[in-house]
């Protein structure tokens, strides 16, 4: 699961996709309507779930995500979610079942005052639920684990390769 990307996080996810749908899994790809517009994700041939995660916490939207989510999640062996805000999601989603969330964070948390707040909250959440936390940058991880997660390590997640002329 993601919430919106324009770049690398939705490539990646695609490849995940992609490359897990070639290896003959059932894949699920929850995300913003606008996101499956631009990454195609259903085109690798995983079921994709319309989802409202947006770039900012928005309580009504955020119920909304969670209950679409804990639908999706007492389906799934795994939960991956990808970003802060969708990785919260998901481990509020899969409070109460047995499916591992694994959350891999790609950017450090927005600045600003309200925002700082709110951001502390969810990457104490992550932290402390979330089964494995991967992290594209060490200071990623290091920072989870001063939060209280037990289990974290780097994401390597290789540059998508050079399109041909």
């Amino acid at each position: 699961m993601l919430g919106t990307s324009a770049g690398g996080v939705g490539r990646h996810v695609h490849g995940l996709a992609a490359g897990l749908v070639e290896r003959g899994h059932e894949v699920t790809v929850c995300c913003p309507t606008g996101v499956e517009e631009h990454f195609c994700f259903a085109d690798t041939g995983a079921r994709v779930v319309p989802v409202p995660i947006s770039d900012r916490p928005h309580p009504r939207n955020d119920a909304r995500a969670t209950t679409v989510l804990r639908e999706q999640v007492e389906q799934a062996e795994v939960v991956h979610a990808h970003g802060l805000r969708a990785g919260a999601l998901a481990v509020l989603a899969a409070t109460g079942h047995d499916a591992p969330v694994v959350v891999t964070l790609h950017n450090a948390t927005p600045q600003g005052r309200w925002t700082s707040r709110v951001y502390a909250v969810l990457e104490r959440l992550v932290a402390r639920r979330a089964s494995l936390v991967l992290g594209v940058s060490a200071d990623l991880v290091e920072r989870q684990r001063e939060l209280g997660a037990t289990t974290g390590d780097l994401a390597v997640i290789p540059a998508p390769g050079h399109p041909r002329r």
